[in-house]
């Protein structure tokens, strides 16, 4: 399935979260409803977790917003019935407009 593709500006909060060897980072991007979802695995996780969302946070928490272009797909996370499944827009790849 391909990659949906989008240009906007992320407002608001950007958050902070970890699972088992990953660093996530969640944020919105104006006039979309689904929250974003970034993640990422190996050597350099933390320093390149660290870095997108201090970027992110520096200009969105502002009210300006930041640009950005980005290619994603829907992504499930919960396991029905048991607990409620959330869905985010998983990104794959993510360019700050500057």
């Amino acid at each position: 399935m391909p990659y949906k593709e989008l240009e906007g500006n992320v407002i608001g909060g950007v958050w902070r979260g970890q699972e088992p060897a990953k660093e996530l980072i969640y944020f919105q991007i104006e006039g979309q409803d689904k929250w974003f979802r970034l993640e990422y695995t190996g050597d350099l996780m933390l320093e390149r977790a660290n870095y997108m969302s201090e970027k992110l946070k520096k200009k969105a928490e502002s009210g300006s917003g930041i640009e950005v272009g980005l290619e994603y797909d829907e992504l499930s996370v919960g396991d029905a019935p048991h607990s409620p499944a959330t869905t985010f827009n998983l990104v794959s790849y993510i360019q700050i407009r500057v």
